[in-house]
């Protein structure tokens, strides 16, 4: 079946204003209901950038139809001023079947098929694309989307989401690495993820200290 990819950038004009819910209510506005059209097999998302740092989203997505698709997709975009900023094929085995250096096919690994890596990942993007549209409520009086809210069990911090991703850990082993950061001219230290310390790795000013692996 036919995939596509498609990049657009998000304004920072409401309801994509808040840095804590741009994303999810540009997913619910936007993604969510072209996907439960029916004219589109699997599907998955990612965010990329901030409020005030300028920010975009890409939409990947298999289909018989992909006309039909970026014509729904244009329609509701042009509601809040938006468009699709580039389109192009997709190259499934290409982009998460090894991606960039190889860094989704290590060089032990069983086989060497970036094709079947690709379609497997494929899938596992999907059904998580899948599930957090399931945890998306919205919109309110505002026009904003959130995920759900759920600390009443004790486990989570602020969503359900946190349990299923507390079980991908849990079943697949994957290291998870926490850094120490001391910002500059400041004597606070801030626990820093791996992703966030490689953002700030090249900033001037920062130290690190303590890079260790989580369990959870």
């Amino acid at each position: 079946m036919p995939t596509h990819s498609v990049e657009i950038m998000i304004p920072d004009e409401k309801p994509f204003d808040r840095q804590d819910c741009w994303f999810e209510t540009f997913v619910g506005s936007i993604i969510e209901p072209v996907v439960c059209s029916n004219q589109v097999s699997r599907f998955w998302f990612t965010r990329y950038g901030a409020v005030d740092l300028s920010k975009h989203a890409l939409f990947r997505f298999e289909t018989e139809d992909v006309n039909a698709i970026l014509t729904h997709l244009s329609s509701l975009l042009s509601k809040f001023g938006m468009k699709i900023t580039r389109e192009e094929a997709y190259d499934i085995a290409g982009d998460i079947g090894r991606g960039q250096n190889s860094r989704f096919l290590g060089p032990n690994a069983k086989h060497q098929s970036a094709s079947r890596r690709g379609d497997i990942a494929f899938s596992f993007l999907h059904a998580s694309a899948c599930l957090m549209l399931d945890c998306l409520v919205g919109p309110d009086a505002s026009g904003y989307f959130r995920l759900e809210s759920e600390t009443k069990s004790g486990f989570s911090r602020e969503t359900s989401l946190e349990q299923y991703l507390h079980l991908f850990w849990n079943m697949t082993c994957v290291p998870i690495y926490l850094a120490i950061g001391l910002p500059p001219n400041s004597t606070e230290p801030v626990p820093l993820s791996y992703e966030e310390l490689k953002g700030l790795s090249n900033q001037p000013g920062w130290q690190f200290k303590c890079l260790r692996e989580a369990t959870f």
